[in-house]
């Protein structure tokens, strides 16, 4: 078969090492072997082997110690997190199978997000290594849960104040939630990479990587209680991007708008959030995004306006696409019917094919396509205060949330956070 054979040997139970022999079809060439990421390329020694073969040593514990850096090596206790694009010779050019052998010695254990073939080793297309998620490699914490096909959940190596169940049954809600807006897995395989902060709580920073498989990368505040992971946003808002094709042609707003739109509403539909948080989050922060559709268009817009403008275009469109609905089809139908083709976080679209297969599985033409022509690809004025006028919201000088029953979309405001169902079952225990 086409594409090359990666035997992989994990050194040492805090993986300090890696040997690496490459066996490729006679049609590729191994002369040209080189890593994605050249950041490693110091800790990496080609070794002399047949010419049939090619023989890589790699000092992960020297790249680590340089590195200190999840976008290259990162060493948590007797763990440690690597980026494959910074590890990986790859042949030069094309874009073949790798199939990689793993094995773990001395001990050590891995985790890694990709797809298995019939002889149990993982399979990654070379174009994808620069995308691929991270490995975690030595000893740590881990569990998988079943219901989400079977997605591991990977703690490096550092305490925390959660117990690995308290772990479990946060994350699982997380899922279960998700996989209901969904309405189905997202994506398998995946993996959840957990990197403790000592002495800190919250959720910092998360972030997906989907080449071959999504790896979710997580940094956990090692003092945070259960009860504080209900309320915070990170992980709901990754978990999303995971049903989603990757759409970077016109910049990052419509996935980052999709993640930080439903975010509040999955959290309220789970019982985590109330209706009235959901539109004071939004009163309070829509307008953040406002100078992208108004100043710049979309896809001229710098990053930190391209999450709140991408969740006040999918705002639009969903009021839009309601009101011709009697608020039976919203922005999330297109969402899960684009998913449901096939098109989740590992596959590539043009932003242009998103918006017509979301008109097109809505049944409403011209809705996500002519406010794209005014706020992506051009700008135009827009009245803020009229939306939430013309929705019968508003936010009080001490506060609290009023509604307008009487507004003309008084109606399409109460389908927008639940959707077509009067209650939502809540999901998990929370606090």
């Amino acid at each position: 078969m086409a594409g090359c054979d990666y035997e992989i040997i994990v050194h040492g139970v805090a993986a300090n090492s890696l040997d690496i022999t490459i066996t490729c079809a006679d049609e590729v060439s191994l002369d040209g072997l080189r890593v994605a990421d050249s950041a490693a390329s110091a800790f990496i020694t080609r070794k002399v082997a047949a010419a049939e073969t090619a023989h890589f040593h790699i000092d992960l514990a020297a790249f680590a110690a340089q590195s200190d850096d999840y976008d290259g090596a990162l060493r948590i206790g007797r763990s440690l997190l690597v980026s494959p694009s910074a590890i990986l010779p790859i042949p030069q050019p094309g874009d073949i199978d790798l199939r990689l052998h793993i094995k773990a010695m001395d001990g050590a254990d891995f985790a890694i997000a990709l797809p298995q073939d019939s002889s149990g080793a993982f399979v990654l297309r070379s174009g994808d290594v620069e995308d691929a998620g991270e490995w975690v490699l030595g000893q740590f914490e881990h569990f998988s849960l079943a219901e989400e096909s079977d997605m591991q959940v990977a703690t490096l190596d550092a305490p925390i104040a959660l117990s690995q169940e308290e772990l479990r049954r946060w994350i699982g809600d997380v899922a279960a939630s998700n996989r209901r807006f969904w309405g189905a897995v997202p994506v398998a395989p995946a993996l959840v990479a957990i990197i403790p902060v000592t002495g800190k709580k919250g959720l910092p920073f998360g972030r997906v990587m989907a080449g071959g498989g999504a790896t979710i990368l997580l940094l956990l505040g090692a003092e945070t209680s259960l009860s504080q992971l209900y309320d915070e946003w990170v992980l709901v808002h990754e978990f999303l991007h995971l049903g989603s094709p990757l759409m970077r042609d016109t910049g990052i707003w419509l996935n980052e708008g999709i993640a930080t739109y439903f975010e509040p509403i999955l959290r309220a539909r789970a019982g985590w959030k109330n209706e009235d948080a959901v539109w004071q989050e939004w009163l309070l922060n829509m307008q953040r995004g406002l100078p992208a559709l108004t100043e710049t268009g979309l896809n001229r817009a710098p990053s930190r306006r391209s999450y709140w403008g991408g969740a006040l275009f999918l705002l639009l469109a969903d009021i839009q696409l309601r009101h011709r609905s009697g608020g039976r089809v919203g922005t999330e139908d297109c969402l899960r019917a684009v998913l449901k083709e096939g098109a989740d976080v590992r596959q590539r679209w043009l932003t242009a094919t998103m918006l017509s297969a979301c008109e097109a599985a809505t049944g409403h033409t011209g809705v996500l396509n002519s406010l794209a022509q005014k706020y992506v690809y051009g700008h135009h004025p827009l009245d803020l205060d009229q939306v939430w006028r013309d929705l019968g919201v508003s936010l009080g000088k001490d506060g609290a949330i009023h509604y307008d029953d009487t507004a003309p979309l008084a109606v399409v405001r109460q389908s927008i956070v639940w959707g077509d169902k009067v209650e939502w079952p809540p999901i998990g225990q929370g606090r």
